[in-house]
């Protein structure tokens, strides 16, 4: 992980026992997960369990796909720091991702946001498997920069 961030921010967050289960909606994202959808987004306004259904459903898959997590705050709208944990998110799941640019971040030397997404995809695509990456409460993010390197 890359020096001076949050290790909390790359836990998936753990199941509340009060909470409601919600067997349809966890239904509803392994279909879209099994459709091969490159991109599922959860959306309702605050309060409505995104984070809490998200993580049970992941908790759920009992880690048959590996799941990059990174919960989100205003304060990630920094590039640097975002790019620090978006590495560090990837990083978790197989300590050979980001292995390019991850002791450039540490050291301070931030190369360009498309060498780091470069540098990440050929990873990933060395992995050879898929890889489940949740982005909680993204809506806080209004960097541009930030939605272009996710773009990419």
């Amino acid at each position: 992980m890359v020096k001076g961030l949050l290790e909390t921010k790359l836990h998936v967050p753990g199941g509340r026992a009060d909470g409601v289960a919600r067997p349809h909606l966890i239904e509803l994202l392994e279909k879209g997960l099994g459709a091969k959808h490159k991109l599922i987004l959860i959306s309702a306004p605050a309060g409505y369990g995104k984070t809490t259904l998200l993580g049970a459903w992941l908790h759920s898959r009992r880690n048959d796909l590996p799941c990059a997590w990174l919960s989100l705050d205003e304060e990630d709208n920094e590039l640097n720091r975002f790019l620090g944990y978006w590495v560090s998110t990837f990083n978790r799941v197989d300590e050979s991702l980001g292995r390019e640019v991850r002791p450039l971040l540490e050291m301070g030397q931030l190369p360009s946001p498309a060498a780091v997404v470069d540098a990440l995809i050929n990873d990933l695509t060395e992995l050879q498997r898929p890889v489940i990456v949740a982005l909680d409460d993204y809506h806080v993010i209004n960097n541009p920069q930030i939605h272009e390197v996710l773009a990419r």
